[in-house]
């Protein structure tokens, strides 16, 4: 497997994950908003304290979709551009890369674009945006929850780190990490 072909299974899994759970948790509760921006208090690890849950419900639940077994990927060694990636079992929406920290030039710029906090995305009929749904820095390694952004976000982010000369990334999962 080639890493756009891992990187479209992630995807494409996560999203399939998503809208099944989106579409049984609307079943079950009226009112039900996909992909609420919440700024969380000082003591949040999360990035600029933003943050992005699966679904919410009426009553202020908030709902987050699990992965399964099926849903991780196999370890690998990859290629992208001149970068060499190295990467344990994934999924979608708890990527853990390293080395990356919050300094890395363009980073703050890709984040405020990729998580779109405003839902600029946001596609009535699919029901989702197109966003990240939060990062938190640990050490070197940025834990990405990658929610339902396109590849594009990878991709753009791994632009970033071979632009500040990283050649070799890890990637391992944030829930095994």
């Amino acid at each position: 497997m080639d890493f756009f072909s891992l990187l479209l299974s992630l995807q494409t899994g996560y999203l399939e994950r998503f809208e099944a759970g989106l579409a049984e948790l609307q079943t079950k509760h009226a009112g039900v908003q996909a992909e609420v921006g919440f700024e969380l208090s000082q003591k949040a690890e999360v990035y600029k304290k933003l943050y992005v849950v699966d679904a919410l419900t009426e009553d202020g639940s908030v709902v987050e979709f699990a992965p399964s077994e099926m849903n991780y990927s196999p370890r690998g060694n990859y290629g992208y551009k001149s970068l060499e990636i190295s990467a344990a079992p994934l999924t979608w929406d708890a990527i853990c890369l390293s080395p990356v920290t919050s300094d890395l030039p363009g980073f703050e710029k890709w984040f405020t674009h990729w998580l779109d906090i405003e839902a600029k995305r946001y596609d009535v009929e699919a029901g989702h945006g197109a966003a990240i749904h939060s990062v938190v820095f640990n050490g070197e390694a940025a834990c990405i929850d990658f929610g339902t952004a396109p590849i594009a976000a990878m991709t753009d982010l791994l632009d970033l780190l071979i632009a500040g000369d990283i050649s070799h990334l890890i990637l391992t999962d944030a829930r095994t990490d």
